[in-house]
């Protein structure tokens, strides 16, 4: 009976301890971090998304406006960088609401934000007993609203705040701390708020984790993936708040520490005492020691669980980097690339570099940002056309230089394509994607306009696409759905909208200057739908360019940007025959069928009897002269050629967009800003592409002579880097003789 009485109580006393494992296993999380601020934040989620103690259910991302580096938008910052985490681990399940850009105005008045709605949602889906865990490590502007929106979240909810200096020996509280001090209010919010169970890991206790860099650089550099990020963030991230240690020997992970405690509550000791004032008169939960040796341990025993990944790191010696964003070039540079990123840019030898390096002898060519097809239409494999056509099409984007494409007629099937090439499982740009196409059949009414917008936005497309033949009250609810759930709209302009809608409607993109030879003719409501013509040019007769300047300044001062794609009108619309366009070489790289349709389409349009050579040249004319008014006011332009379309090859066609750009009067700054730079501020991702910066994607490419000098030197260039590959000049000759080849 003692035995078993014995093996009866082991027993339960193991089951308590699986019981508890258990349960420490299933934390669900939310961590809400200002981590574009410093390099801790971005280590201590990487550690919370690898520790099988905690159920990380999103990261939601806070401003950090006090920090003197910091953008307006500070918390799109932390936002970009929240979503590079996930995307380097492959976590899609992992949310990414973003969090409020301002800090509380008063202590009664809520920031809207998605991150304070997704925090009192999931609070409430909760099981009985059970609290959803939000750990703060940035200012409280989230949580504090979530609290002042929805109060009944408090009994379902516990905080975890990095914050304060604490004094244990007099507990003497200082809220002149950087995360305090970013929302003061907030912080009060938390602590005047009954019942709200709270933890501060203060600064004080978290501030004597240091991690070492040469532990750092042995653990992480080099090894692939997010362990490489890690790292390279270390080496960039500027410290405004710490003058000695300039080479970083050391850098304090405040945040880690508050993740290990969550994991190993057992390396820390808190007691209960009494917040800083104002306080409600309760008692917090104050964590006072860590045992900073089992925490580093932990940390490192965790990372080196993670796979490496073998990468190539390129050395590219005597380069001269162009810079978009001002028209200068700086000369004799040499260039570091590690696992697709930008690691050094310098005159001299970099501080690091890796053993296994690949050198590339610049050769005082121009290394400069690769370009972008803001108005493509990316192929979808059917019965006549294969799936290795569509790398064949990524293919000869890459080797014209293209880097960026944004498809303009979303499928299905783009999501999974968009997924390969962030993968690296197909080569080719970076992708954006439309929803299907939003015209008058696919949404007659109302109701079928607001369910296929949320449809788009839950399916993850980047954008809406418009097309003609949307009646006016359904795109007034399109719009204000979309509005409602955060996905832009772009494209064409529906008869029944009008471009004055439009504009009013702040289209992201108008492509093709659609609409705006309609708005020039006087009297337009009495114009009817068949009246205009081939994207206007039935009404040539009609305008009146003093119209003009009022059209163009409303489209700047609603921001709507625009991609003219010019050379499809100069292409496809041309009297030039088919035939004698198809004898360049850049059609060899089309299928048969492709060239067939492209040369039948184009010959039926220009020997219609309503087609004149006089009539082209004036309706050319007038697109010149709105291209030039709407650059001259100001209006953000896009480079894009809509292909493939019509006579119009992928990658050949930006170049023919260049020529017919420089036709209409923009200069080569211009239209290379249009091309690199702009479409990474349109997409709000300028620390990510179309700049050459350390950081940054090396989305690049190599060309022989100063583009802004010679636009032409970027047809083919020297090499493309594309994902941290490098692919030069033999590589595409190689890859473009199969292609033709294969179309022969």
């Amino acid at each position: 009976m003692r035995i078993l009485i014995f093996f009866l109580l082991l027993f339960l006393s193991y089951s308590q301890v699986l019981s508890q494992s258990s349960n420490r296993q299933e934390i669900p999380l939310i961590i809400d971090a200002d981590t574009a601020n410093e390099i801790d934040d971005l280590y201590a989620i990487v550690r919370a998304l690898i520790a099988p103690e905690l159920n990380v259910l999103a990261i939601t991302s806070a401003h950090f406006r006090n920090s003197p580096l910091a953008s307006e938008n500070s918390v799109r910052e932390s936002q970009i960088l929240n979503e590079e985490i996930v995307e380097l681990m492959n976590l899609d399940e992992v949310d990414l609401p973003i969090g409020s850009n301002q800090p509380l105005i008063d202590e009664k008045t809520p920031q809207l934000s998605q991150a304070a709605e997704y925090i009192i949602q999931k609070a409430h889906e909760m099981p009985q007993g059970q609290r959803l865990h939000v750990v703060v490590l940035g200012p409280c502007t989230n949580i504090a609203s979530a609290i002042l929106i929805d109060s009944t979240i408090i009994e379902k909810i516990e905080v975890s705040y990095i914050g304060f200096w604490h004094d244990r020996d007099k507990n003497t509280w200082s809220r002149l701390e950087f995360n305090s001090g970013n929302d003061i209010k907030s912080v009060n919010v938390l602590l005047t708020t009954p019942g709200l169970k709270f933890n501060s890991m203060t600064a004080t206790t978290s501030g004597k984790l240091l991690f070492d860099k040469e532990v750092a650089r042995d653990k992480l550099f080099g090894r692939g993936s997010i362990k490489s990020s890690l790292f390279n963030r270390w080496l960039n991230q500027k410290r405004w708040w710490k003058d000695e240690d300039p080479h970083k020997k050391e850098w304090t992970m405040w945040d880690v520490a508050i993740i290990e405690a969550l994991i190993h509550p057992e390396f820390t000791k808190t007691e209960m005492l009494k917040g800083p004032e104002p306080n409600n008169g309760e008692l917090i939960n104050v964590y006072t020691e860590i045992d900073v040796e089992s925490m580093k341990s932990s940390f490192w025993n965790a990372i080196d669980k993670l796979p490496n990944k073998s990468e190539h790191v390129y050395f590219i010696q005597n380069v001269n980097v162009v810079s978009p964003s001002n028209g200068t070039v700086t000369e004799g540079q040499d260039v570091t690339v590690l696992y697709g990123r930008i690691l050094d840019i310098s005159d001299h030898t970099p501080e690091i570099i890796p053993q296994n390096a690949i050198i590339i002898d610049g050769n005082d060519n121009y290394l400069m940002p690769g370009l972008s097809e803001m108005h493509a239409h990316i192929p979808v494999p059917n019965e006549e056309l294969a799936e290795s056509h569509v790398q064949d099409v990524m293919h000869l984007y890459l080797a014209n230089g293209v880097t960026v494409i944004r498809g303009m007629l979303g499928n299905p099937y783009h999501l999974e394509l968009k997924k390969k090439l962030r993968s690296g499982e197909v080569i080719g740009p970076r992708m954006y994607t439309s929803s299907p196409s939003m015209n008058g059949n696919s949404i007659p009414d109302v109701s079928s306009a607001e369910k296929k917008v949320k449809d788009a936005k839950s399916k993850g497309y980047d954008f809406l696409k418009i097309h003609p033949g949307i009646k006016a009250d359904v795109m007034s609810a399109l719009v204000k759905t979309a509005n409602d759930v955060g996905i832009g709209y772009a494209g064409h302009i529906p008869f029944d909208v009008g471009i004055r809608s439009a504009i009013n409607y702040e289209f992201a993109t108008i492509d093709h200057v659609d609409g705006y030879i309609r708005g020039l003719v006087p009297q337009e409501e009495q114009i009817s739908n068949e009246d205009v013509g081939f994207l206007g040019s039935g009404l040539i007769k009609k305008i009146r360019m003093n119209r003009l300047s009022a059209l163009a300044d409303s489209t700047r001062s609603h921001n709507v940007w625009q991609v003219p794609t010019q050379s499809l009108f100069t292409r496809w619309f041309s009297p030039t025959s088919a035939a004698e366009m198809m004898n360049d070489q850049e059609f060899s790289y089309m299928p048969a069928n492709t060239r067939y349709a492209w040369r039948t389409n184009k010959e039926r349009m220009i020997t219609d009897e309503a087609y004149t050579k006089k009539g082209y040249r004036r309706f050319m004319r007038i697109r010149r002269k709105i291209i030039q008014s709407l650059h001259q006011s100001g209006v953000p332009f896009l480079l894009g050629s809509d292909s493939p379309q019509v006579m119009n090859v992928p990658g050949f066609s930006i170049h023919h967009e260049i020529d017919a750009l420089k036709d209409c009067g923009l200069s080569s700054f211009d239209i290379i800003k249009m091309g690199t730079i702009n479409p990474a501020i349109f997409f709000d991702q300028i620390d990510r592409f179309g700049t050459i910066k350390v950081g940054a994607d090396a989305d690049f490419i190599i060309v022989e002579q100063n583009p802004f000098d010679r636009m032409e030197t970027m047809r083919l260039p020297i090499g493309t880097m594309i994902g941290g590959k490098w692919l030069d000049r033999t590589y595409f000759n190689d890859v473009l003789s199969k292609i033709e080849e294969k179309n022969q």
